[in-house]
Order: structure tokens, then sequence, then C-alpha cells
């Protein structure tokens, strides 16, 4: 699949003006220029081919069940340190979740348009069933047939007990000693005898009211905003972690690889934490994945029919992948700086095209949803520096699912927008502070609370709309903070230059365009 370019020319922003003076700093424009595989400074990632699934009993005949072979080929790749297991071009029949849980390996067919993995059995069937204590099935919104994770967390051996998403943390390394600033990137600390430069570690705060008001902005209407009840999913947190690379060390001062979203107070008692084990430069590309044909189950009942999942990854990426049929396409959880480049959901109706949950800096470019999903591309969890970008959306909407994202840009997107807003009652606000929707062209759709997420400043808090095209601002009808909430509307029905927010922030903070986003 080739690049969707950006609109070449368009009416300047004033905005973006005001943003290329401070960058990481700006009161409504977030710096997601760091979203993506090695924050999108270089290309993805080819290693050299270690072994091909044919030589471990891989029939791809569209007949055979090749699911062992695919695992034994997969580990053959961990156990060499590495690389590539080719999928020449087939049907790959599957009865069960293919794991990546290896750094550096890479699943690699010949292209969508070749290679098919065929999934004949959903997770309930082929994994286990995975059910909440109000019986909703937890594959509804989590975990994949293609499942990149460490084995510790979710291997084909854990026992379903053990399941979980969250980060895994161990020790703690330092406290941070001094007040920091949005945009910052030192930060004082108690003791650096156990960080070094390129670590990566988890930033930790605890989890209170004020924290979640800061993180919306503080705008007028969050002191009147019932967070107990409305939030209470959020507050049984207990405690938020950031994760992020250390780039240099000096005395008892570190210095982070990206700026800080947020303030960190002393009431929130910000610490560093080990990170626990995750999966590092792996990925999935080069085929389209198939479900077997089966009705649309109940909303919160989906079996898992679920395209590539990634939890606990770091620098990793799907690139060239067509799901098929699936509850959820494309999904990411407590993950750090993936790329999905070149992907498509098609087929049957379904729960969310792609889903990002509780992970940060994720790009997601050029991408397609044809099929019917109840949602579309969402984001959620108090998440930040997620990128949509160069879409095609022709169901869906831009869904939070409530739980407060913040910081997180969708541009130069097209949506027929007709999907609806997800979340339950007690998941918190709609978005944080420093939503941005840009150059958006709105081709039809429903009305009302649908309508809503795209163009709607009552629910994005120090948010920015620029060049929404084909739509009126909805009629707010579902907010979360009454008042003046600082959302700046700009170029209406016109189309922006920049034309693509993220592709202007990239190129400013770098100085270049970078090859990998060259049509």
């Amino acid at each position: 699949m080739a690049l969707i370019p950006g609109v070449a020319s368009g009416e300047p922003s004033k905005l973006w003006a005001e943003y290329v003076k401070s960058p990481d700093t700006h009161p409504n424009i977030p710096n997601c220029s760091y979203a993506g595989y090695r924050y999108g400074e270089e290309a993805l990632p080819s290693p050299r081919a270690v072994v091909n699934v044919r030589d471990m009993g891989a029939r791809g005949d569209g007949k055979a069940d090749d699911t062992q072979a695919i695992r034994k080929a997969l580990a053959r790749a961990g156990e060499v340190g590495g690389g590539a297991v080719l999928l020449p071009a087939g049907t790959y029949n599957c009865s069960a979740p293919i794991f990546i849980h290896d750094d550096g390996v890479v699943l690699r067919g010949e292209g969508s348009g070749k290679t098919t993995l065929y999934f004949t059995k959903n997770l309930e069937q082929g994994h286990f069933v995975n059910k909440t204590a109000d019986g909703k099935s937890s594959w509804s919104w989590a975990g994949g047939l293609v499942w990149i994770t460490p084995r510790q967390r979710n291997g084909a051996d854990v026992p379903p007990e053990k399941y979980g998403e969250g980060w895994l943390s161990g020790r703690e390394l330092a406290a941070v000693t001094a007040p920091a600033r949005r945009g910052q990137h030192e930060l004082a600390v108690s003791s650096t005898s156990a960080v070094k430069a390129g670590d990566y570690v988890l930033l930790t705060l605890d989890v209170d009211k004020e924290l979640l008001i800061h993180m919306a902005g503080e705008v007028e209407g969050t002191r009147d905003y019932p967070w107990e009840t409305k939030a209470a999913t959020l507050l049984r947190r207990k405690a938020w972690h950031w994760p992020v690379q250390v780039a240099a060390v000096k005395g008892n001062t570190l210095t982070l690889r990206q700026p800080l979203r947020i303030d960190l107070r002393a009431q929130w008692k910000p610490r560093l934490v080990e990170i626990g084990p995750t999966v590092r430069e792996a990925g999935v590309e080069g085929m389209t994945i198939r479900m077997k044909p089966d009705r649309t189950a109940p909303h919160l009942m989906e079996p898992g029919w679920n395209g590539p999942y990634f939890n606990l990854a770091i620098n990793c990426f799907a690139r060239d992948i067509a799901v098929h049929d699936s509850d959820n396409g494309f999904g990411t959880s407590h993950s750090k700086n993936i790329t999905l480049l070149d992907i498509r959901t098609a087929g049957r109706a379904g729960h969310h095209a792609i889903a990002c949950r509780g992970a940060d800096d994720i790009l997601h470019y050029n991408f397609a949803v044809e099929n019917i999903p109840r949602h579309g591309i969402n984001l959620e969890g108090l998440n930040s520096g997620n990128v949509y970008a160069a879409g095609v959306m022709k169901h869906g909407t831009f869904d939070s699912h409530l739980a407060e994202p913040f910081e997180n840009i969708r541009t130069d997107i097209t949506i027929f927008n007709d999907g609806s807003r997800g979340g339950a009652g007690d998941a918190g606000p709609i978005h944080g502070a420093r939503a941005v929707h840009w150059n958006v062209r709105v081709t039809g759709g429903r009305s009302g609370r649908e309508a809503e997420m795209v163009y709607n400043p009552q629910i994005m808090p120090w948010g920015a709309l620029v060049g929404i095209q084909g739509a009126k601002p909805a009629p707010p009808k579902d907010i979360s903070f009454h008042g003046d909430v600082k959302c700046i509307v700009e170029l209406e029905g016109k189309v922006p230059d920049p034309p693509n927010l993220h592709r202007a922030q990239l190129r400013l903070r770098l100085g270049r365009e970078p090859a990998w986003l060259r049509p």
C-alpha cells in the first residue's frame, strides 16, 4: 500500500505558527512528534530471514493446521537472537493464537495480497474463555490472534488466572526530588546509581482527583466534575505509569528522551520505577489476516476474532497488514513507540477497528477502515502522545471510550462518521487536555452524540479543531466540563497548511523529512 499523500497546499494556520515558537509547551497543541518506532526518526527494520515456516512443517495450503509449525519457527528465531520468520505466499490455517515473544523477531509474509493467516478459532476457542465478573468477554477489547507480548505476561503456557495487560514493574529506582513542569526534559532525582542512558523506566505518580484535574488542563468546570463517581475507574488505578527513555545521566539529574506531558508535583510522589519484561524490535508484516466467517457477536460479548495486538511492546511495528472479519482489527495496550503503517480493516461489522488503550506514543499511519466498527479508532486510559494520521474511514468515529486520554492527535483523515462513542459511566471524562483534530474531512454520517466526537470543542479542554471540513460543530449533548474549556477552532471548512500536523511536527523537530514518510 502506498502512503496517502497530504494535500499540497492550504491556508496557513496561525495556531501552527504559534506552535513553532514553543513546541514542547504550547497550551493547545501537544508535541506528538515522538510517536512511532524509534520516535519516527528511523525507517522500520527489515531483519534478515533466519527461518522459513515451510522448513518447520507448515503447508500453507489452506487445509492443514499450521499453528504449531509457525510457533516453532518463531521460537527458533528467538533462540538465534532474532530475525525474520518467512511465510511464503499461501494460506496458513491456525487454530490458536500466534505469539511473538522474543526481541527482534519479525513474522514476514510476501505481501498482504499474497500471504494469508486464516484463523479457524477465536481466542475463546483457541486460547481460553476470559470473562469479567459481570459476564462480559475481555476479548471484546483485548488480546490478539497475532499477539506481540513477553511470554511472562500472556504466553501460550501462562494460566488464565495470570492474564493481565498493565505494565509489569520492579523496584523503585529513584524519587523525583524537585517539581518539574510540562515540556521539561530534566529531572532531579534522589539517586542515579540504578539508571543509565538508554534505559526505559516507568515515571510513576499516585493517582488522585488533583492529578486527573491537572490532566484535564484545570479548565473551568473540572472542580465541579463528580470525579468520585464518574471517574471511579481511574481513581481505582492508584498509580499512573508513563514509560520514558533516559537520554543522559549527570550527577543526580536525568535528561529524558522526550519532554514531560504534565507537571510533576510532590503530592503525587513522582518516582522512577524499573520496567518489567517487554518485547522490543519485533513486528508482523506483509500479510492478510482472515477470520473464519462468523456473525457479529452482541456488544461486549465478542469472543476474540482479533487481529494484531501489542502488549508490553516497545519499538515494534505492523506493516502492510489487512485484517478481515474481525471483532477488533488492531490493538495496542501498555506499549510504547509502536508504528502501524499501511494497515486496513475490512469485512463484516465488528467492535473496534483500531484500539489504543493505555499505550503511549503509538503512530497509526496510512490506515483504512473499510468494515463497519461499532466505535472506530479509539484512544483511552490516560494515554498520551498517540497519533492517527493519513487515514480513510468509510465507517466509524473518533472514539475516546472516556478514560481521559490527553495530548493526542488525529490528522489528515477522511471520515464518514457513523460510529458511536463507547465507555462506561464511571470511566472518566471524554478527553483530557490537548486533544487535536486537524484537517479532517467529514463526508456524512449521523448527527448527535456520534457527530460530537469529531467536531465539538466543548469536549476538548485546551484542545484544537483546525480545518474540519464538511461538518458544523455538533450541539453539546454529552460533555464533561461546563464553562470555558479553552478549545480553539480555526479554519473551519478549509484545508489548513500544514495539512498533516504530525508530519509537520516531525519535520520541525528533526530539521528534515524522514525517508520513510516520503510518498
